[in-house]
């Protein structure tokens, strides 16, 4: 692990990658539309691990601030360059499919680590407002809500509206 990284992180953490966040992520990614949403926000540059971290939050009705460090330092060492070496690799067949195919694998672990660093320490704060408000405050906070159309952002409130009233991703 890049020296950057060791310092962020105890010796001894012990990540949940099968937490909420995570359930909620892959629930999410699963409701029609939002790959395509998901996908799109990032070929503009938006970081799909944050959109979904302000989303989780807003559906709690708790607020988003920010990435904790180790997020953001996660993402910038080992999610994004993995990402790129993805997307430059081209969809030949053979060996180079082949090692594209590992490179989205291991960028798709990647995420998951991130999420689970988010799920360790994002602070829970509630929000004193409706899902729905706190949906906008968060995706305002994360840099995303000026990347999303009035039917996007309403497609968004949609979808999360049943989580917010059961709570319930499994």
């Amino acid at each position: 692990m890049p020296e950057d990284l060791q310092s962020l992180l105890p010796d001894n953490l012990a990540l949940e990658t099968d937490n909420p966040l995570w359930h909620f992520s892959l629930w999410f990614w699963h409701q029609p539309g939002m790959e395509k949403l998901s996908l799109h926000l990032q070929s503009q540059g938006v970081s799909v691990t944050r959109l979904l971290c302000a989303l989780w939050l807003a559906a709690q009705s708790c607020r988003y601030s920010d990435d904790p460090p180790q997020v953001r330092q996660w993402r910038a060492t080992v999610t994004e360059p993995l990402r790129l070496t993805r997307r430059r690799l081209p969809k030949l067949e053979g060996q180079i499919l082949d090692l594209r195919r590992k490179v989205a694998e291991s960028e798709l672990q990647a995420e998951q680590i991130e999420l689970a660093l988010a799920f360790r320490f994002l602070p829970l704060d509630d929000a004193g407002q409706s899902p729905a408000s706190t949906l906008k405050s968060n995706l305002r906070c994360a840099g995303i809500l000026d990347f999303l159309s009035d039917q996007e952002l309403s497609r968004l409130s949609d979808v999360l509206g049943p989580v917010t009233a059961s709570d319930d991703t499994d």
